[in-house]
């Protein structure tokens, strides 16, 4: 399944229950579990399709899609959406 959305860091790291300031020093040192990058403006995206695939291999069963789908709605909901 690809979802092909991304999210911001901070939004990332509440729905990893990961500090947003842990989060960007692990952007910063290149040890972010996901891949991420930054943009011009100096926003930081992450891709979330890469969060379905961890939620699959963590949890082994139907399940995961559906739990990867609630962290991406969960991410959603606590930014207030993405902008197109």
């Amino acid at each position: 399944m690809c979802l092909c959305e991304w999210v911001k860091l901070a939004e990332w790291a509440r729905v990893n229950r990961v500090h947003p300031q842990t989060a960007y020093r692990w952007f910063r040192q290149d040890r972010m579990p996901v891949p991420a990058w930054r943009l011009p403006s100096g926003t930081i995206w992450v891709d979330i399709e890469v969060l379905t695939s961890m939620c699959a291999r963590l949890y082994g069963r139907r399940g995961a899609r559906n739990r990867a789908m609630r962290a991406v709605t969960a991410a959603k909901n606590a930014g207030g959406g993405m902008a197109a």
